[in-house]
This record gives structure tokens, C-alpha cells and sequence, in this order.
């Protein structure tokens, strides 16, 4: 069981160095894993590569990176003892506790290890650095060191629209124009949004706030951008039985929900189907905010930290990470 932790340690490390994505590094492949690439795109940085599900992919990292990933390949040599395994990263630990036939990693590796580890060899106030916050990370550092926005996408893996949107804070001129043009709508109903920061025991915690009525959406307009459907998320918003609870949870919800459909309206190949579908809904995000803050004045400040939390440390909810992580997967926003 030590050895899966320190397994699941490494691959912590080579996340954050690599900035892969995690669905992908558990895929990563043995073979030729240290494997440097020609086309360094920086002194001090090499790319390596590695072949994921029968496609190569190219990260660059530091050299004292690369020295991490060989003490890993020699770890990994000596615990296997001549065994075979396919996968870079690996477990071989069955629900029995018992040694068995080595599979790759589940993508939430992250979270497990850390729940191992917390109050243990982790304090439990420390955060966990999560895979998009260490992506968002990697590509401002590539760019502080002079790494061309083109290069500091092709880092990471995908295009530079997506790192321009999805990798940085969205400039001002942008939201300005965005609520200029929908503020006449949002108003015609905003004093209808259901706020309270009282007890919310009896609501339904959905992923973007809470729900009083939940299995019965019920459009707030006639014919909405957006129909709500309990099955998913984007539409909840335009539901008559949509609460925002205004409290941290809530608030962080709402600016992981804009920050995945910014990314996702962004980069869309049918650019004016998306916009249609959600530059509405990022200004009535924006609008329920500034009704919190208008409401209840002392979470200005947390509305504030949160902004920051999610657009300049890519720290989404758990549920909005996992679901971004998903659409750059199947490449919707690569």
C-alpha cells in the first residue's frame, strides 16, 4: 500500500510539471516515457514525450523536472522486478488489499492520495493544488519567461484561443460589453431571483446553487435560452425554482459555471449558436452576484476572493473541474 502512495505522489508531481490533464496522464505509457523531444522550447526547458491511448503527446519541462520523472522510472523498475505493465502510472493493489494484475490509475488519484495523506503527512489546512489550477499555473510562468502564447498553448496541449480564454482573466472590455448588451433582459426578471441566506435545509444542492422544487422545472420565460432540465446544469438559472444560497458554496459555484461556459462559447465551431446559448447566461451569473453583494454587503470581500479563486488560480468546484477536464477530453474545448 506505501508503494501506491508514492505511485500516486509521483504522478501528483509529473501532473503539475507536465500540466497534462489527469484523464491523460493516467494513460501515459511506459514505453519511451523519457524520451526527450528536438523541439525544446527553451534553454532550460525540454519537451518529453508520451504515447496516451495510441496518440503522442509532447510536454515541456524543466530539467530538474525531468530528473523527478527518472527517479520515478527507477522506482517504478525496482517495485515492478522485472513485472510488466503498460502504463506509466499504475495500481496493482486489488479492493482485497492483495496484489493483483497492474491497471492504470482512476483519474481521481489526486483526491485519493489526499485523503490518505491529510492529518497525517499532510496538514489538513492545506489546499489541494487541483490539475487546472496547476495548468493555469504552467502557462502564466511560460509566458512570464517569454514563451510565445502559440508555444505556451502547444504546452499544454491545446489551441492558443483556448488558453486566451480558459487560462487567463477575461479583460474587462469583454464583461462591459457583455452586460451593456443583455442588462435590458436580465432586468425585466431579476427581482425574481430567489436569494437567501437563511437555513437551506429543505433545498435541493444542485451544481450551480439549490433547488426548491427539484424532478419540476419550470421556465421563467416563454421561451428561454436555455430550457431548464433537472439532467443537467446550464439551465437552472432561467428555472423558477432556481435559490442561490448566499453563502461560499454557492458563490463558487456560479463562477466555476461561467468559467467553463466562457471556455465552451469561446472556442465552439459554431460560434454563433454558443453565443446565442450563453453570453446571456454569464451576465445573469454576473447579475446574481452583484445582487448578493447588494443584499448582503458583507460578502463583498467573498465574492472577491472567489472571483479570484476560480479566474486567476483555475481553483473550480470539484464538479466544474471534473466536468472541464471532460469537454478538453473530447476536445470541445481544445
Amino acid at each position: 500500500m506505501l508503494a501506491q502512495k508514492v505511485i500516486r505522489s509521483y504522478a501528483v508531481i509529473v501532473q503539475m510539471v507536465t500540466g497534462a490533464n489527469p484523464s491523460s496522464l493516467v494513460l501515459f505509457e511506459y514505453e519511451n516515457a523519457l524520451d526527450v523531444a528536438s523541439d525544446s522550447v527553451k534553454k532550460e526547458l525540454v519537451s518529453v514525450k508520451f504515447r496516451a491511448n495510441g496518440l503522442v503527446v509532447s510536454y515541456p519541462i524543466h530539467r530538474k523536472g525531468l530528473k523527478i520523472l527518472r527517479e520515478y522510472v527507477q522506482f517504478r523498475d525496482w517495485y515492478l522486478d522485472d513485472g510488466v505493465c503498460k502504463y506509466l502510472f499504475f495500481t496493482d493493489i486489488g479492493s482485497s488489499g492483495e496484489r493483483s494484475k497492474p491497471t492504470p490509475l482512476r483519474g481521481d488519484f489526486q483526491t485519493r492520495l489526499n485523503s490518505q495523506l491529510k492529518g497525517k503527512l499532510i496538514d489538513p489546512s492545506i489546499k489541494t493544488i487541483s490539475a487546472t489550477k496547476a495548468r493555469k499555473y504552467k502557462s502564466i510562468v511560460l509566458k512570464s519567461i517569454g514563451i510565445p502564447v502559440s508555444d505556451a498553448a502547444k504546452a499544454l496541449n491545446h489551441s492558443e484561443n483556448m488558453n486566451g480564454i480558459a487560462y487567463s482573466h477575461p479583460s474587462g472590455g469583454d464583461m462591459r460589453g457583455q452586460l451593456s448588451k443583455f442588462w435590458g433582459s436580465v432586468r425585466a426578471y431579476a427581482s425574481e431571483v430567489k436569494i437567501t441566506d437563511g437555513d437551506a435545509g429543505h433545498l435541493k444542492r444542485t451544481a450551480v446553487g439549490h433547488c426548491d422544487d427539484f424532478g419540476d422545472p419550470l421556465s421563467k420565460e416563454e421561451v428561454p435560452p436555455i430550457e431548464p432540465d433537472c439532467k443537467k446544469q446550464f439551465g437552472c438559472l432561467y428555472c423558477e425554482h432556481y435559490v442561490c444560497h448566499a453563502d461560499d458554496d454557492d458563490i463558487h459555484k456560479l463562477f466555476s459555471l461561467r468559467y467553463v461556459i466562457e471556455a465552451v462559447r469561446a472556442v465552439s465551431p459554431e460560434f454563433g449558436k454558443a453565443d446565442e446559448l450563453f453570453q446571456g447566461l454569464c451576465v445573469w451569473i454576473e447579475f446574481i452576484l452583484k445582487e448578493i453583494q447588494r443584499k448582503y454587503p458583507q460578502l463583498e470581500e467573498k465574492i472577491s476572493v472567489y472571483r479570484h479563486k476560480v479566474y486567476d488560480l483555475g481553483l473550480l468546484t470539484p464538479y466544474w473541474e471534473s466536468r472541464l477536464s471532460r469537454y478538453e477530453e473530447i476536445g470541445v474545448i481544445l
